[in-house]
């Protein structure tokens, strides 16, 4: 088989698995570099339109970089869209002056606006598919780049065949070709084409990878962008099955802008990574992406501590709490955790400005009745085993009561008291475990009630600054 026979097998079978006739018939907008890729797919998919005869325009990006390099470009690209016979645009940006300004990277810039530009012209024309001359050897280097710098399963997927770009689809019907094979296809049909002086700067890491790594690696294996294609499409598979299983606990965990926090705890760690991610883009969509050491962290805090905030990039906090937990862009606090406030006769200063206090009832004389308008409970003196000290709650906390063993997280759900709330209360405990936790009973009701001796009164920094 020819290699121009090769590779329209490859563009058609790409096309008709990606496309819909509906689609195809509002029209295709190709992304045209001029370089010997898009050369290609500009041939194939005129050879296309003989059959199936569709409304198709060609798009140049001219990024400003290379001076009369990139004019020339232009003009090419503008020749051979009058060739055939098609719609041609050209938009020019700014790629180093934005990228200044914005403090990104020459290359991070240009990929931006290019889309910008591509999805622009689309939406403006009613085109439905956004077609770009991606290929196996991009796919390699962008499965290696993403490799080397670490990257979970989402980047060693590589390059998608299709993805959603607004209101249309950015497809990629060259993606099972390779460089070699697409150089032979244009030697083959006599297509001229253009090329980028900058892409022998090894100072570029995609080029670096070109030029450097991916030579060497196909001494091991010659047929290594074939493979990794391969890699790609089976991992993606996997990958979409993680994503809908995601997906679907993400809309079981989610409650207005809170998610669950028992329900994404009782997940796989897989999962739970992914619903934190969907969680995270829904509720603050510009921020910085949620990267695999932050969700650790999130985790690894649920199962040790009760409620806590978490500072994350872009200014973000997590809010959580005993329940819930919420992504914010504006500051939000919790009380400090404490640990080991000793409280002997008198009273204890929380950290928030809350108190608590142990008196003796036969002291409290006048007073009685102002405690009584607190948060208070009786108990005996020989219920307390050891020091007392106060701390704030902790995951899992629980203690006997009334005869029951309670769960403090439930107590404080039943009793429909606010999570902001439940953050600030306090922990009463001795030597034995927890005594008190307002507003609740003491341990073990505190002893008999005539020999209940001590008054333990709950003061909110609410109340102190009344």
């Amino acid at each position: 088989m020819t290699a121009l026979r090769y590779a329209q097998e490859c563009f058609l079978s790409m096309l008709s698995a990606h496309t819909t006739r509906e689609g195809r018939e509002r029209g295709i907008l190709l992304a045209f570099s001029g370089g010997a890729d898009s050369a290609l797919l500009l041939a194939l998919l005129m050879k296309y339109n003989q059959k199936e005869p569709l409304p198709l325009a060609a798009l140049h990006v001219h990024h400003g970089i290379r001076g009369e390099e990139a004019d020339r470009d232009e003009s090419f690209c503008r020749d051979a869209a009058a060739r055939y016979g098609i719609p041609f645009y050209c938009e020019h940006v700014r790629v180093p002056e934005t990228a200044a300004e914005e403090g990104r990277g020459i290359e991070e810039t240009a990929r931006r606006l290019r889309y910008d530009c591509l999805l622009r012209t689309a939406e403006q024309n009613g085109f439905a598919y956004i077609l770009t001359a991606h290929h196996a050897t991009d796919n390699a280097e962008t499965v290696l780049l993403n490799l080397v710098r670490g990257s979970g399963g989402a980047g060693l997927c590589g390059i998608p065949p299709v993805r959603p770009l607004g209101k249309a689809s950015l497809v990629r019907p060259l993606l099972s070709l390779t460089r070699e094979q697409i150089l032979a296809a244009c030697a083959e049909e006599g297509l001229s084409y253009v090329s980028d002086s900058t892409n022998e700067d090894t100072a570029y890491r995609r080029n670096y990878m070109r030029e450097e790594i991916l030579p060497r690696l196909r001494s091991l294996n010659p047929s290594l962008e074939q493979t990794l294609f391969r890699m790609t499409q089976s991992l993606s598979e996997d990958m979409a099955l993680l994503t809908a299983q995601a997906q679907a606990a993400y809309r079981e965990a989610k409650q207005e802008n809170t998610l669950a926090r028992e329900k994404l705890l009782s997940l796989p760690k897989p999962i739970a990574f992914r619903v934190l991610q969907l969680f995270h883009r829904d509720s603050v969509p510009d921020a910085p992406s949620l990267e695999r050491v932050h969700v650790d962290a999130i985790l690894d805090r649920m199962k040790k501590e009760g409620s806590f905030t978490l500072s994350l990039p872009g200014g973000l906090s997590l809010l959580v709490t005993e329940e819930r937990l919420r992504f914010s862009s504006e500051p939000v606090s919790l009380p400090l955790p404490f640990d080991g406030i000793p409280l002997s006769m008198g009273e204890a200063r929380l950290p928030d400005g809350s108190r608590i206090l142990l008196l003796e009832k036969d002291s409290c004389g006048k007073n009685a009745n102002v405690y009584k308008k607190l948060i208070h409970r009786e108990l005996s003196s020989a219920t307390i085993n050891g020091g007392l000290y106060v701390r704030s709650r902790r995951a899992g906390d629980a203690y006997r009561f009334g005869g029951v063993t309670h769960k403090l997280k439930k107590l404080l759900s039943d009793a429909k008291i606010p999570e902001h709330e439940r953050a600030r209360l306090p922990v009463l405990c001795d030597e034995s475990g927890i005594l008190w936790a307002p507003p609740f009973g003491v341990r073990e009701d505190g002893g008999q009630k005539e020999e209940r001796d001590l008054i333990l009164v709950y003061i909110s920094s609410e109340h102190v600054e009344e």
